[in-house]
């Protein structure tokens, strides 16, 4: 136990690091973006992931998922669902992103927009071919090959980014970019897996249709999921313009830059679930603790950060220059706030969910959520504009959090929230009063920086009176890799 446990927290080191390095380039990404191309161009190619993640989600139906959770379960599986996801996701990803590319002017958007969202779609459609191979690399708990090709993909979007901004080119260029790193991504994934097993290419389209129904509960969830992630700001496309899309998307940036800490800890805690068979809801049950505690750790002092510091923080990471104009973005950064800690909540219990196959809640839970979620948008933009899509986001993520944890506690028992609450949410409280004390009275950073390290003392000591366990496995993780 202790030892795959040690196992666990190097994975999620290992995939916490790369996912640190890709955040902070693509963050770096984004505040040339704000500085280089304003508002406007930050709006535009928002605009551009948003409505091709929308539009090519039917192509990404849960594969990944159900590969990692069948070939951790047992290898043998692997040439049933490799060449044969490639296939599907590559014929159902073109059309669908033909036609998002013919109906862009519908939006309002030239010319521009509908290039960018062309190559950027593409660029999409390839970075999932590249994303099955690393459900591969998962399954095996080869996370450091995962790391890899995330971190190459990541930096050579930004610096060929930046690189292309700076010489002065405009949106277009950077979309040009986000395929190119994509397709390189594709080919090192590749080229790695042959390092870890030799998969047999073998498409089988009899056996696409049986292919979709296993993948359908996982699908439909990433379906309303994406709806909850991307509609906003496609919603506020059609309703306000593209300075106003682009100060939501300065925002929701700082927001997602959080969401690795989620997809860290999955990585390596999913086939921990996915292993826990019947009459293991025990271990399952501890082991959804761990993976919680260790998100709500890691994310809170952020979101307590985000709500404090949200002017500081938008003028030193995004900027201002002649043709950008930032001023409304804060305040979405402040209603987020909430979804950074809500988000490791429903993000990690998806997992637990599905590894236990109660999908169908799991499905009819996002599917209400999603419906809720547009109604808000409907409700809110038209009157709140960028502010009422940021205050509607965090109520959806309070009710999926809500929702999941409902579900997992009726597959696994009840679940041990002092365990889980108590050094976050008690380092958080004297992390806040001393943020709020030193808020105007020093350097933004500083004050930062000061309560950051009140919380991380607070945290260890609780841990350490509470749950030494639980700390010396993580020291123990830390000498190992030392």
């Amino acid at each position: 136990m202790e030892g795959a446990r040690g196992r666990v927290l190097r994975n999620v080191a290992l995939r916490g690091m790369a996912e640190l390095g890709a955040k902070a380039s693509t963050l770096a990404l984004f505040m040339v973006m704000g500085r280089k191309l304003g508002d406007q161009g930050v709006g535009v190619y928002s605009f551009a992931l948003s409505t091709a993640a929308l539009a090519t989600m039917f192509a990404d139906f849960g594969q990944d998922q159900v590969l990692t959770r069948e070939v951790a379960r047992d290898h043998a599986a692997l040439p049933r669902y490799y060449a044969d996801t490639m296939a599907v996701r590559t014929l159902v990803g073109l059309p669908l992103l033909a036609a998002a590319v013919v109906v862009v002017p519908l939006f309002g958007y030239g010319g521009q927009a509908q290039l960018s969202l062309l190559l950027v779609g593409a660029g999409v459609l390839v970075d999932m071919l590249a994303k099955t191979t690393m459900a591969v690399f998962q399954a095996y708990e080869r996370i450091g090959y995962l790391s890899s090709v995330l971190v190459t993909e990541r930096w050579l979007l930004s610096v060929g980014g930046v690189v292309a901004m700076v010489m002065g080119a405009g949106v277009v260029a950077v979309s040009a970019v986000f395929l190119a790193a994509a397709v390189v991504a594709l080919v090192l994934a590749t080229i790695l897996l042959r390092r870890v097993v030799t998969v047999p290419i073998r498409v089988s389209p009899g056996t696409w249709a049986g292919l979709m129904r296993t993948c359908a509960p996982f699908g439909l969830a990433g379906f309303f999921g994406a709806i909850l992630f991307r509609v906003d700001a496609t919603m506020l496309a059609a309703f306000t313009d593209a300075s106003t899309v682009g100060n939501y998307a300065v925002a929701y940036r700082l927001f997602e830059t959080t969401l690795f800490v989620s997809w860290s800890i999955n990585t390596a805690f999913y086939p921990v679930f996915a292993r826990s068979g019947p009459g293991e809801e025990r271990d399952a049950a501890t082991a959804f603790e761990h993976a919680l505690k260790l998100g709500l750790s890691a994310v809170l002092p952020v979101a307590i950060g985000f709500a404090v510091l949200a002017h500081p923080l938008i003028r030193t990471v995004f900027g201002s220059g002649p043709h950008s104009d930032f001023g409304r973005a804060p305040q979405a950064v402040r209603l987020l706030a909430p979804a950074v800690c809500f988000y490791p909540v429903s993000f990690l219990a998806d997992y637990l969910i599905l590894s236990r196959k109660a999908d169908r809640k799991l499905t009819a839970l996002y599917a209400a959520v999603a419906v809720e979620n547009i109604v808000a948008n409907l409700i809110l933009i038209p009157r709140y504009s960028l502010h009422g899509a940021a205050a509607s986001t965090s109520v959806s993520e309070g009710l999926s959090a809500l929702g999941t944890i409902l579900i997992a506690r009726r597959l696994v028992g009840p679940l041990d929230w002092r365990r889980v609450l108590a050094g976050p949410v008690g380092a958080a409280l004297p992390a806040t009063a001393v943020l709020l004390a030193l808020r105007g009275l020093v350097n933004p950073l500083a004050a930062a920086v000061a309560a950051g390290l009140v919380y991380a003392v607070v945290l260890l000591a609780i841990e350490r009176a509470r749950h030494p366990d639980d700390l010396a496995a993580l020291r123990d993780m830390v000498r190992r890799r030392g």
